[in-house]
């Protein structure tokens, strides 16, 4: 039987991986792949939040418009469900001070709350004001 030669030797063992470069790179691999499926549940967690958002913010067009569209008296402190019962609003108003007596204006926070949300996903704040004309006596 012939002797393999130091040369076909040489040879085999400059061709394979060595166990240290094959544990690299599926360590490597491995972190890529965990590091994109965080950033993937990120985005896919951000993507549901802006869903809610764009949704909160057209209940509360709706909302708003059909107050100011029938001239329909804001309210003091009132909450209330959506049609959509994940949704809830809440207002609270407040008078506001003038150094000019002859105005009077009155400040809302409206919110608007998701059931899943610990926060509001969208609040608005809105100043009235309205002219008080002084009374001509004839």
């Amino acid at each position: 039987m012939m002797k393999p030669s130091k040369n076909s030797l040489k040879r085999c063992k400059s061709t394979g991986l060595t166990l240290i470069e094959v544990i690299v790179s599926v360590t490597l691999i491995a972190t890529l792949l965990v590091s994109f499926l965080a950033i993937h549940r990120q985005h896919i967690r951000q993507i549901k939040l802006a869903d809610k958002k764009s949704k909160a913010i057209s209940l509360a067009d709706q909302l708003l418009g059909s107050w100011f569209a029938n001239d329909l008296p804001l309210p003091n402190d009132a909450n209330g469900l959506f049609d959509d019962s994940e949704y809830s609003w809440s207002c609270q108003s407040t008078p506001l001070v003038t150094p000019n007596q002859n105005w009077r204006a009155q400040r809302l926070i409206f919110q608007v709350n998701h059931v899943s949300e610990s926060r509001p996903l969208l609040v608005l704040e809105l100043m009235s004001d309205q002219l008080i004309l002084p009374t001509v006596q004839e």
